[in-house]
């Protein structure tokens, strides 16, 4: 009877880190510039999407190739949002002009075809298995 306790323990055990054991890898391209970082935010809902300095999760990689790839790890199945800029004076912030328009390279996931920046559902994923994504700066 006690290895029926034990069993249920366990099996408990690996579903639940199953659950957070995803891994999103983000591949970024079209980087046309060394100079600066490229900076990756990946977002819930309720995160202020797609505002870069309030990401729940980020990464930063130095702009040294044309192409680059980053892997958030351990992450629970939900549903994603993720913005990118690249930071080229590394200052923290997206450039913008006088019209609010970036000056700097920027992506999103999702299939944002506007010129303006999506919303959180617009540019969400569901995260259900380990899932890479590919995301061209424009």
């Amino acid at each position: 009877m006690k290895y029926k306790y034990y069993l249920i323990g366990i099996i408990s055990l690996l579903a639940s880190y199953s659950l957070f054991a995803l891994e999103l890898t983000v591949t970024v391209s079209n980087i046309e510039s060394s100079k600066g970082v490229i900076r990756i935010g990946l977002f819930t809902k309720g995160n202020n999407f797609p505002v870069p300095l309030s990401k729940e999760q980020g990464i930063t990689l130095p702009a040294n190739n044309k192409q680059m790839t980053a892997t958030f790890t351990a992450l629970p199945s939900n549903y994603y949002a993720i913005a990118i800029f690249h930071d080229e004076n590394n200052n923290n912030i997206i450039d913008k002009n006088f019209f609010s328009i970036p000056k700097e390279p920027y992506g999103f996931s999702g299939k944002n075809t506007s010129f303006t920046p999506p919303s959180f559902d617009e540019a969400r994923i569901h995260l259900l298995s380990d899932t890479t994504l590919t995301i061209k700066l424009r």
